[in-house]
């Protein structure tokens, strides 16, 4: 079954989330995942800040934490903290 992460975020610079935006995106599909969703958000219930929902597809869970964990992402996280806000969620199987 699949694996995903769900991300709930704010931009705080166009330009850094350009940036992270593009080189995240190849580790991604290095990963195996996709980006199957990347749309404005509207909270139900509950209360978030957060107006951006983004939604990213592995093959397993395993993969989508693998990602998440790879040095290859973790080395863009400084460029991500300037970039978004963001909750990052992991579900799936």
């Amino acid at each position: 079954m699949s694996g995903y992460i769900c991300v709930n975020g704010t931009i705080l610079d166009q330009d850094k989330m350009a940036e992270y935006a593009g080189k995240a995106g190849k580790v991604i599909a290095d990963h195996g995942g996709a980006i199957v969703n990347r749309s404005p958000a509207e909270v139900l219930v509950g209360q978030s800040p957060h107006k951006m929902l983004v939604v990213i597809e592995f093959p397993d869970r395993q993969a989508a934490r693998g990602f998440f964990d790879s040095a290859e992402y973790q080395a863009l996280v400084p460029i991500r903290e300037q970039a978004l806000d963001a909750i990052f969620v992991l579900g799936g199987d």
